[in-house]
């Protein structure tokens, strides 16, 4: 990773080499340049979370149903799929999960992979 982190951050410089005064091998890093163009549209806005049902038969018993049963409970299972694209954001608000997400995706253009440590948040509720 140092190697990386040196390419993306470094230049040549001629040094004594150098023909004339003035003149210097100026190199600047393509991989910085798209950090800087790409990055800042990748996470200018929240995420829009993307949940969909991949397919309308869920058990071996949805083949005995008539198309009108199906496509009720095909309607019931998208509102679901609303309701958790709900509590996504709901969660990336309230955990406030912006600055990690940077991270994430600036990770993700620089390397092509990102590493991941998971750490879950949660409140204890006393009812009384």
């Amino acid at each position: 990773m140092n190697t990386i982190y040196e390419k993306v951050t470094s230049f040549k410089w001629l040094g004594k080499n150098q023909k004339k005064q003035r003149q210097t091998d100026f190199k600047v890093n393509k991989m910085f340049e798209i950090e800087n163009k790409v990055l800042p549209r990748i996470i200018a806005n929240t995420p829009k979370w993307i949940v969909s049902l991949k397919t309308d038969e869920f058990d071996e018993s949805d083949k005995d149903l008539t198309p009108e049963e199906r496509t009720e409970k095909f309607t019931k299972s998208l509102m679901y799929a609303d309701a958790i694209r709900d509590y996504l954001t709901y969660t990336f608000n309230k955990y406030e999960l912006r600055e990690v997400n940077k991270l994430r995706a600036k990770t993700m253009v620089r390397y092509g992979m990102g590493w991941v440590r998971v750490s879950y948040k949660y409140d204890m509720v006393h009812e009384e």
